[in-house]
């Protein structure tokens, strides 16, 4: 053979070898890549979480959360040690990757556990090809020079502890396609437990139920939050932002009765909804009041339309600075009979008056029995005489929340007018007040008070074939101050 046919034919082969050397590199690194999307983080969680954050864009959130009013004049949410390193360095993070962060890092997942504080938290990412190194180098950068990580080996998978700048220290998980982060230790066991043992959040059934209600995009982020006092079981939230206002949608769904019969929610289903709301027999003062169906009443005051509802109401009276006044109001059917009625109740029973209304406000400071007069077709039951008369002051001024709050009616202008309960609150003077009186506000609000004290919140529950619709909306209120 020809030397120059001997070259030729050796320099064709090393051109097919090396173009199927790419071919095979580009096929693997696709891969890799289609195998990361296509993982689940979720089967990362712990079944001990009690409430998670998921955005399918991370930097899409922080921007958001940049450009409400409320970021722009200085009052930020701390609910997260790590969330807040994350939002302080984005702009670093995307400086150093051109072209913003990949497709795999962009999803992100939150999980709190008890107890509930800033650093009982894990956080999840997938990775992308060389999304490692970055985070490697991300990690070098801000971690405490001074000293290098610890290794730890749990059930054949490895954590390293990274010491931090501000004396704490950070615990790190990766996989492949996957990585867990948390400032214990403890937490990023029980995700390597998760996986390894298939015992992750997606064992609850009840999770997979209202997780598979949405599978669409998650924009800019959904909250999902386990059973409470007020939800009988795991709830989700889509939110919405704008410059002034959050929007929270939820859904959950019925669960076993037998385990949550007491709960809030689990009580509403069963009650007939009501209509309109009742800025017309609320005092302008008015700072915080609910409204729902009165029929589970019936049994104490049988004098009470079958489709009747119930208001309660703490507002400010003129001539008292001491304690909110404090209100529930009730349409009656038959006014004289009514009187007749409550007349013998309050002379046979009056302490079963007293725990209802106390049941109904949350008011356990009652000076005596409970003050009551009918007023205007609606049986009016006070924690006191000053209560009592203020309301019916304020009623006959015309000087009513309708009228004189402005904040009123762009509260209520995006939620249903029929409803199985609805409540609104100025954060601001709820704050001020004894806990006791506030039993259907989030103990998450009032740890973090100083964030939420600017705002007005609004929340209406609607149940619908046994499912719950919760729809929370909080308005800052610094923009018109």
């Amino acid at each position: 053979m020809k030397l120059r046919l001997i070259l030729r034919t050796a320099v064709i082969t090393c051109v097919m070898l090396l173009c199927v050397g790419f071919v095979a590199s580009w096929y693997f690194e696709i891969n890799d890549t289609e195998k990361s999307e296509d993982f689940d983080l979720y089967t990362l969680v712990p079944p001990t979480a009690l409430a998670v954050i998921d955005t399918d864009d991370v930097v899409q959130l922080m921007q958001g959360i940049n450009e409400l009013q409320c970021s722009k004049d200085g009052h930020f949410l701390y609910f997260s040690q790590m969330f807040s390193h994350l939002k302080a360095h984005i702009n670093t993070l995307l400086d150093e990757t051109p072209h913003g962060l990949s497709r795999q890092m962009s999803k992100m997942l939150i999980s709190f556990h008890e107890p509930d504080n800033m650093n009982n938290q894990v956080f999840y990412s997938r990775l992308g090809s060389g999304d490692r190194d970055f985070i490697d180098r991300f990690i070098q950068k801000h971690c405490a020079s001074m000293f290098t990580a610890k290794q730890f080996e749990y059930k054949g998978e490895e954590i390293k502890i990274y010491p931090l700048v501000d004396d704490s220290f950070l615990a790190c998980y990766f996989g492949p396609g996957y990585m867990a982060l948390s400032s214990e230790k403890r937490l990023i066991e029980e995700v390597i437990d998760a996986l390894v043992d298939k015992r992750s959040i997606l064992n609850d059934s009840a999770f997979q139920q209202v997780r598979s209600s949405n599978r669409g995009a998650v924009l800019p982020a959904n909250i999902y939050m386990k059973a409470d006092s007020i939800f009988d079981t795991w709830t989700e939230f889509s939110t919405q932002m704008n410059t002034h206002a959050l929007y929270f949608s939820g859904v959950s769904y019925e669960a076993d009765k037998t385990d949550t019969c007491h709960s809030f929610t689990n009580k509403l289903r069963y009650q007939t909804p009501v209509e309109r709301f009742p800025g017309d027999i609320l005092p302008a003062s008015t700072f915080l009041f609910s409204k729902r169906s009165a029929s589970d009443l019936q049994p104490l005051f049988d004098f009470i339309p079958t489709e009747s509802s119930l208001v309660t109401c703490f507002f400010h009276a003129e001539d008292s600075v001491e304690k909110p006044s404090v209100i529930v109001s009730i349409p009656v059917k038959d006014e004289m009979n009514a009187r007749r009625s409550f007349s013998a109740l309050m002379a046979t029973a009056p302490e079963r008056i007293n725990n209802t209304f106390v049941t109904l406000t949350g008011v356990t400071s009652l000076a005596s029995s409970v003050c009551s007069e009918f007023y205007d077709g609606r049986l009016i039951m006070a924690a006191d005489s000053i209560s009592l008369n203020s309301y019916m002051s304020a009623m006959e001024k015309g000087d009513i929340m309708v009228d004189h709050n402005p904040l009123y009616q762009e509260s209520t202008s995006s939620l249903s007018h029929s409803y199985n309960f609805i409540m609104m609150a100025d954060l601001e003077d709820v704050f001020s007040q004894p806990a006791e009186y506030m039993q259907f506000m989030p103990e998450f609000f009032f740890r973090h008070k100083e964030f939420f004290r600017h705002f007005l919140l609004s929340t209406q529950i609607i149940c619908t074939d046994g499912v719950i619709y919760p729809n929370i909306v909080l308005i800052y209120k610094g923009v018109r101050e």
